[in-house]
């Protein structure tokens, strides 16, 4: 419910959401992640865009497992095949 009433916002605007529920960040258009790192005794955080395969690793990961089960969900909510 909520990722579907994120995604009809979408539609009409520009939305920038932090989850951690598969089932609203398997219907993002874009996927990012967030590091943090010490660099020289300093912390740096690290956000970068995540493409295919890391996306759909990243959603496995999300699920807890990184099998053919688990990427299953994925066709169904995406409606599409299987990579």
């Amino acid at each position: 419910m909520v990722g579907t009433k994120t995604k009809n916002i979408v539609e009409k605007r520009q939305v920038f959401r932090i989850s951690h529920l598969f089932r609203v960040a398997a219907l993002a258009v874009s996927h990012f992640i967030g590091e943090k790192k010490a660099v020289e005794g300093r912390s740096r955080s690290i956000i970068y865009e995540l493409r295919n395969p890391d996306r759909i690793e990243e959603l496995l990961w999300m699920l807890g497992g990184k099998t053919l089960s688990a990427i299953i969900p994925l066709h169904l909510v995406w409606n599409q095949p299987l990579p």
